[in-house]
């Protein structure tokens, strides 16, 4: 009988660590690890009941539903390995659906010509009433088709009888977010029921689950437990592997006679004999790039990685090879953001479910893992260095040469040592001994009560932390050398020249190590023959000041101008390479599984394919990165130069559209973010559409769930604005060195808006900031598009943007701007914001000329918006600006092959110039019912013969002398004056 491999074992540790509970873990470790009977019948114990009622649902007959129960667990005895990040409960709810299927399948064949037998034993159980069996052989199919984050709110709330707080921690993410989704997932529910014909009410769905509690009797499991797998239950169950391979595989039965449990005491015990195993072909490690280290160290073959549940150096291990053992689920999101009071340079570590990282803010910071919540922060200094945790201490060193130690659980400082220099780098550990390099160029080994064990001196600053493997300790800088150190003495055992500076950390694998340099080479150094195994020079001139990771047999290094390199570990020749076209300021690399993940430069988280380099997925983190990612429990923790923490994890929320009012303008769930969105746009089907557009965005769904979460959202407002202007500044391939400005699509816009119409954005930036991602010098066509008579969400849309533009305060780019589209688009519902930016808006940023500029732009646009849509009323508002002179705009008037510079002071006579008094006089005239074009206003495209379509647009209301101008305002204020009277 095949047996299961340890290469199995480490398939599982790796493929189930995010997802799985802890007990879930655990139990299938055991299982794995030596046929443990008692944890598979755990399993059973824990799962067995809503397999059982999940396949009785579906087919309705207690026999079939047995034959079917088997077969899942036979199935879960041959994929347990294989088991990718994956909720466990919810896998077994998918494989249950899909055996009961099979199940149905082969009885209708085999009943094909023979009339259906009621079977007795079934009318005797009697499971459940009239409706919920109507409902009971389709309602399980159409739930296996909800996306997974759905069927897994109903799964382990409803069938399980988890509670919601339960539920919510085993899936990480927030109660509210789990009873958003589990209401989310009825209604959808309910909606495929309908569309199979079948009206089914909340509370017959409900019943429709409780069929669990009712279905499963003690005696009737131990019969299930006791019984040899049927030939049906095997074949379901084979049916159902072969459809979860990855790729074909042959064929392999469970061995005849293979019996699912067998009784040895107690209700689910297990002969260890008769457990049903991988076969063989299930247990064979797929070779890939990372191949799976032995428990202990670095050995011959392949890297150190750090576990699933810890990360306690900035790169992972003492090796330094920044590779975990940790599976990610398929595409990573905020799950939530913690934000100290200054910039984050070092790396996070990550203990016992709680985050460290140090700050230019002079604390270190502890983090709740799953919460976000801080735990304790301690003064320590301004520090730039990465975090690192060792035997219940967490150790970080500041810009003026202190390491401290710290208590991790409360925070308290145990004690503190002075350094000669600053300290950019982590510890790193020893057989009871913490060693730290300064920039004095003195690598430390102290003993844990802070004491100096030994000391060794370098000619040159130590910026990284050193790799330990064994008794070795390797330790590179900026005097471009390599020194080996005995671990026990600090005694310089050898050095290698590395002909470059290398202000990083190395790694260490088997008997090579690797270091990028600044002469833009990475170094792999042979430490048994002690000299240069191979040098790969880069083809331009970028060092490498970010660290190595080693992950199978590939060396992955970035360069300054993020150039990723993947090189082969034994030759150095280059396996591939990706381009992320921003500069990288010394972040390094992590590889998890085959996937590298790359903090590239500014504001991006890339993460590429280990074995082809391309690109799998980019998250936009708004600020840029230097330090190194920390992967653990299925999860990505990455600190920004803008003082954030992010996690990264499954998506904790996702896409849904509200539940139906049960009321006009009531939703019936408790989503504050479409309770928002109703009050300010309103709630009909085109209203919905537009939601539905904006919350298919992962990011935005989490940007709009914490902006209704708390009032200090300004910042989330304000970031995001520039993300979306970094991605809109793209390079011109016309022009090389050049950019252009390529519009944000309007599902991003859109998200955007709605998020600066809560009521914590309305907080200025106090570092201004353009709108280049809009485009407005040219009407971007997909707002003309959505704005247009025809498209089914424009009134919504002109809605959201009025509503947005009314929570502008005192920004003055976004007024001009909303103010623009407002004019541009004929948005009525912007003119109670025309009228309190030309009451009271004064520039409180700028001074000076450019202050009374910025202010009579805004006045003058405002303005023209109330000439527009205004009536007489607003008359006394307007005259307040008759007399007001700053100038607006000007129109140069060039003769044919005339060139002035931009710029050029108008010249009297000849150019056209507005000023606010030109605008608010046409404007009361217009509000009067006059036509300024017969006071003496100048449309300056009327000098050309051109036909003026609107006059009431800025920079065509003017004149082409001041004398002009003179003459036409007496004569309109005289009208004004004698028509008022």
């Amino acid at each position: 009988m095949p047996r299961t491999t340890p290469g199995t074992l480490n398939r599982l540790v790796a493929a189930t660590a995010p997802d799985l509970s802890e007990d879930d873990l655990q139990l299938l470790r055991a299982y794995l690890a030596d046929r443990n009977a008692d944890a598979f019948a755990e399993l059973i114990h824990r799962h067995g009941p809503m397999v059982f009622a999940v396949c009785l649902r579906v087919l309705g007959h207690a026999q079939d539903a047995e034959d079917a129960f088997q077969a899942a667990f036979v199935v879960l005895a041959r994929k347990a390995g294989s088991i990718r990040g994956a909720n466990l409960a919810g896998w077994l709810y998918g494989v249950a659906v899909r055996t009961a299927r099979g199940v149905r399948i082969m009885r209708d064949r085999r009943r094909k010509h023979e009339a259906h037998a009621v079977d007795p034993q079934a009318k005797a159980h009697d499971y459940s009433v009239a409706e919920v069996r109507e409902l009971a052989s389709i309602v399980d199919e159409e739930l296996d088709r909800l996306p997974e984050h759905y069927r897994l709110a109903i799964v382990l709330c409803e069938l399980q009888g988890r509670s919601r707080r339960e539920a919510a921690v085993e899936l990480r993410v927030p109660e509210g977010t789990l009873s958003s989704r589990l209401a989310t997932a009825k209604r959808k529910l309910a909606e495929r029921l309908s569309r199979r014909g079948v009206t089914a009410s909340a509370a017959a769905i409900s019943a429709t689950f409780a069929v669990q509690a009712s279905a499963l009797t003690p005696v009737s499991l131990l019969r299930v437990a006791t019984t040899a797998c049927s030939p049906l239950a095997k074949a379901a169950a084979e049916g159902v592997v072969k459809s979860l391979l990855v790729s074909q595989l042959k064929s392999v039965l469970v061995a005849t006679g293979l019996a699912c449990v067998f009784l040895v005491g107690g209700a689910f015990g297990f002969g260890r004999g008769d457990l049903p195993l991988a076969t063989a072909e299930e247990a064979r490690v797929e070779p890939n790039l990372s191949v799976a280290a032995p428990p202990g160290g670095a050995d011959k073959t392949g890297p150190t990685k750090a576990g699933t549940r810890q990360w306690h150096l900035p790169r992972g291990n003492p090796a330094q090879t920044a590779t975990s053992e940790a599976t990610l689920p398929e595409s990573l999101s905020i799950q939530w953001t913690y934000r100290a009071r200054d910039a984050i340079e070092g790396s996070p570590c990550v203990a016992d479910g709680v985050v460290f990282v140090g700050s230019y803010d002079k604390h270190v910071h502890a983090i709740d893992l799953v919460t976000g919540k801080l735990k304790w922060k301690t003064a320590i200094g301004t520090s730039k260095a990465s975090a690192a945790f060792h035997d219940g201490r967490v150790y970080v060193g500041t810009d003026l040469g202190r390491f401290a130690c710290l208590d991790a659980a409360t925070g308290e400082e145990i004690w503190s040592y002075a350094t000669e220099g600053e300290i950019t780098a982590s510890a790193n550990f020893h057989a009871g001994r913490i060693i730290i390099p300064s920039h004095s160029g003195k690598i430390t080994a102290l003993d844990d009560r802070g004491r100096r064990v030994w000391q060794f001196k370098v000619t040159e600053p130590v910026h990284g932390s050193v790799a330990i493997v064994g008794d070795l300790v390797y330790a590179v800088g900026c005097d471009g050398k390599l020194h080996t150190l005995d671990a026990k003495t600090g005694k310089e055992l050898f050095q290698v020249d590395l002909e470059g500076q290398t202000p990083s950390s190395p790694a260490v694998v088997g008997d090579l190590l690797f270091a990028g340099t600044m002469s833009s080479e990475v170094v792999a150094i042979d430490l048994k023959k002690r000299k240069r195994a191979w040098g790969y020079q880069s083809n331009q001139p970028a060092g490498f000041q970010g660290s190595a990771a080693v992950a199978g047999d590939a060396v992955i290094a970035i360069d300054q101008n993020g150039m990723v390199l993947a090189l082969d570990r034994a030759t150095g020749q280059l396996l591939w390479q990706y381009a992320s076209q921003e500069k990288n300021s010394g972040c390094s690399p992590v590889v998890v599984g085959n996937r590298v993940i790359i903090p590239a430069g500014k504001t991006t988280l890339s993460v590429l394919d280990l074995r082809t380099g391309k690109l799998m997925e980019k998250l936009d983190l708004f600020d840029e990165m230097i330090g190194s990612p920390a992967v653990v429990d299925g999860r990505v923790i990455v600190a920004t130069m803008r003082g954030e923490v992010h996690c990264l994890g499954g998506k904790s929320v996702a896409s849904r559209k509200p539940d139906p009012p049960k009321q006009p303008g009531l939703p019936a769930n408790d989503d504050k973010v479409w309770l928002h969105f109703a009050k300010v746009v309103g709630d009909d089907a085109a209203a919905r559409e537009l939601f539905d557009r904006i919350m298919t965005n992962t990011q935005h769904l989490l940007l709009l769930e914490a902006a209704a979460a708390t009032s200090d959202v300004h910042h989330l407002y304000h970031r995001r604005r520039d993300t979306l202007n970094a991605a809109a500044e793209q390079k011109d391939p016309r022009q090389l060195g050049l950019s252009r400005i390529v519009p944000r699509p309007l599902d991003d816009v859109a998200g955007w808006l709605l998020l600066g119409t809560f009521p914590g954005t309305k907080v200025a930036d106090p570092g201004g900031g353009t709108l280049q991602f809009l485009d407005l010098d040219y009407s971007p066509k997909f707002l003309t598009d959505a704005l247009g008579k025809t498209s089914p969400i424009e009134k919504p849309l002109r809605k959201l943007i009025a509503a947005w533009l009314a929570n502008r305060g005192d920004e003055y780019s976004a007024l001009k701007a909303g103010l623009n589209l407002a004019l541009r688009y004929e948005m009525e519902d912007s003119l109670p914001t025309a009228r309190r930016v030309l009451a009271d808006y004064s520039d409180p940023k700028r001074t000076g000329e450019v202050k009374a500029y910025s202010s009579a732009n805004l006045r003058s646009l405002s303005l023209l918006l109330i000439g527009k849509y205004g009536s007489k009323d607003d008359l006394p508002l307007v005259q307040k600006h008759l007399d007001d002179g700053v100038q607006v705009s000007a129109v140069i008037r060039e003769k044919p092959g005339e060139f002035r510079p931009g710029y050029a002071v108008p010249i009297d006579g000849k150019d056209v110039t507005v000023t606010v008094g030109d605008v608010a006089l046409a404007i009361a005239i217009q509000l009067r019912g006059g036509d300024p074009r017969g006071f003496g206003f100048l449309w300056p495209t009327a000098l050309d013969g051109a036909k003026v379509a609107d006059p009431l647009t800025l920079g065509v209301i003017g004149f082409q002398s001041i004398k002009d101008r003179e003459a036409a305002h007496r004569k309109a204020k005289e009208w004004l004056k004698k028509d008022s009277n």
